[in-house]
C-alpha cells in the first residue's frame, strides 16, 4: 500500500479553449499539505515566480521554503508567471487549468478577443 498521502496523476488533459488546445505534461506529484497551502498562497495573489529554467517561488516577497518542490510544481503544470520574465526579474504567479483541477476549482474559458 503507498504511503499516507495520494498520488495524483495529470495524465496529458487537454482543455479546450475556443480552437487552442492546452496540454498539461504528464507527471506524477504527491499533493502533500505544503502543496496545497502554496497553491492557495498562488490563488491568492501572494507568489511571484523568478526568471530561468527553474523558477524559484516568494511568497510575500520571502524565498519560499522548499524550492524544490516549488521547481517540481512549475514543472509539473501547476503553476506559471503571469508574463514572462527576465533572469534577475520577477512577476506574480497563478495557477495554471490543472493547478486550477488540483484545487477543486471550476475552470471555464471564454473566448475573448
Amino acid at each position: 500500500m503507498p504511503g499516507a498521502g495520494w498520488a495524483l496523476r495529470l495524465a496529458l488533459v487537454e482543455l479546450f479553449c475556443g480552437k487552442e488546445k492546452l496540454m498539461v505534461p504528464k507527471t506524477t506529484i504527491e499533493p502533500t499539505g505544503r502543496v496545497r497551502a502554496m497553491l492557495r498562497a498562488v490563488r491568492a495573489g501572494r507568489c511571484e515566480l523568478s526568471g530561468g529554467t527553474e523558477p524559484d517561488l516568494f511568497v510575500d516577497g520571502v524565498p519560499f521554503c522548499d524550492q524544490p518542490m516549488a521547481h517540481v510544481v512549475v514543472n509539473a503544470g501547476l503553476i506559471e508567471a503571469e508574463r514572462p520574465v527576465a533572469l534577475c526579474d520577477r512577476a506574480c504567479a497563478r495557477l495554471t487549468p490543472a493547478g486550477m483541477a488540483l484545487m477543486g476549482e471550476h475552470t471555464e474559458f471564454s473566448a475573448a478577443a
